[in-house]
C-alpha cells in the first residue's frame, strides 16, 4: 500500500503540485470519514427504532422502505458494519479509506499527464460533489472536469471525467 506522498506512477509531478493534491485528498478523506460516521449513526439509529416496530407496520411505512434502500445500498452496508453481527472494524474501514485515496491520486495525476506531460502547478482543484480542477502542465493548461453520463441506452447512470489541453 502506498504512503501519503507515494505514488505508482509513471508520470512526473512537481512536488509542490503533489502537495496541493495531497492537501485536496486530505480535505476528502476527512469529509468522507464524517460522512460514512454520520451515516452510520443513523443506521443504528434506525435499526434500533425499526426492530421495535413490527412487521405489518413496517411493510405498510414508506419511511422503512426508505430506510431500507440505504441501509441495503453500498454506502450503507459500508457504514453498518456496526449493525452487523460483527464489530466495526476500524482497521478495514481505515484500510478502504486508503485504497480509494491512493486510486484516486493516481487516476488522477495520470489523466491530467497523459494530456499535458508533467504536471508543473495546481491552479484549482476542488470537489463540490463532481471533481474540477486546472492544472498547469508542461504542454499548457489542463482542465479538468466532471460531466454526468448516461442516457436512454447507457444501463447505468454515472460520472465521466473528461481532460482538455488548453494551449
Amino acid at each position: 500500500m502506498l504512503n501519503k506522498g507515494e505514488t505508482n506512477m509513471t508520470h512526473s509531478i512537481n512536488p509542490d503540485a503533489e502537495a496541493n493534491i495531497d492537501a485536496f485528498l486530505d480535505n476528502w478523506e476527512a469529509k468522507t470519514r464524517e460522512y460514512y460516521k454520520n451515516l452510520n449513526t443513523y443506521i443504528v439509529e434506525q435499526s434500533a427504532k425499526w426492530s421495535e416496530v413490527d412487521n405489518l407496520n413496517k411493510l405498510n411505512n414508506s419511511d422503512y422502505w426508505d430506510f431500507r434502500k440505504l441501509a441495503d445500498s453500498q454506502e450503507g452496508r459500508v457504514a453498518s458494519w456496526s449493525v452487523s453481527k460483527r464489530p466495526f472494524d476500524v482497521q478495514a474501514f481505515e484500510d478502504l479509506i486508503a485504497k480509494n485515496r491512493n486510486a484516486k491520486k493516481t487516476n488522477l495525476i495520470d489523466s491530467v499527464s497523459k494530456k499535458g506531460g508533467q504536471i508543473q502547478d495546481v491552479v484549482s482543484i476542488y470537489n463540490n460533489g463532481i471533481l474540477e480542477g486546472q492544472f498547469k502542465c508542461e504542454k499548457g493548461i489542463v482542465d479538468l472536469r466532471t460531466i454526468d453520463a448516461g442516457g436512454y441506452n447507457i444501463q447505468k447512470y454515472h460520472y465521466r471525467t473528461i481532460t482538455t489541453l488548453r494551449k
